[in-house]
């Protein structure tokens, strides 16, 4: 706890993070990240608080670290995207247990725009991508009746799948666009 509030010292002092209640959180406000390297210490940030969340996705108090999560993906997104590539797929399931379909599409699209954007892309990413595709955007547009949007993000994460040659994602993509073949058949009755 020490060593943590020793390194945001920097970015709580520019009043980007601040305690409360013994948690820290980022504060609503956009601030600016002047101080050198504040990046790449949001960043590690981000990573040990999501590796924070899955070790605790049991306590539901914990949970709530998830919202600062969301924040500091929201920070990392363009300027360290390589992290932020992986939240959705890592995140997913603890997303879709709280219930907001606007957050798991939030998180899936911070994903998929940093999964574009890393500059140098491996199999990591890619598999970021394809599974923020299908287990994030097109399952809250299934959710929300957008059959045919649901059905591009998964035939896009299909095929990105099968690029990178991930057997994992086909079956998830599979069972997705069969779902949706059988809601489509079941509003043309």
């Amino acid at each position: 706890v020490a060593d943590l509030a020793e390194q945001l010292g920097p970015v709580e002092k520019e009043n980007v993070v601040a305690l409360q209640g013994g948690c820290w959180s980022i504060r609503p406000l956009a601030a600016k990240l002047t101080p050198p390297g504040s990046m790449d210490l949001l960043a590690r940030v981000l990573e040990a608080l999501v590796c924070y969340i899955l070790r605790h996705k049991h306590d539901s108090s914990d949970l709530n670290q998830i919202r600062n999560a969301v924040a500091l993906a929201r920070v990392c997104v363009d300027l360290r995207p390589k992290v932020v590539a992986t939240v959705s797929k890592r995140l997913n399931t603890l997303l879709k247990r709280m219930g907001d379909k606007h957050l798991v599409y939030e998180v899936a699209e911070l994903s998929i725009r940093a999964a574009r954007h890393t500059e140098f892309r491996t199999d990591t990413e890619c598999e970021g991508e394809a599974h923020a595709l299908i287990c994030g955007r097109s399952w809250v547009l299934q959710r929300i009746g957008h059959l045919a949007e649901a059905r591009a993000a998964a035939q896009e994460s299909l095929e990105l799948g099968e690029n990178i040659q991930w057997s994992r994602n086909a079956p998830f993509c599979k069972k997705c666009i069969g779902r949706l073949c059988r809601m489509e058949a079941e509003a043309a009755t």
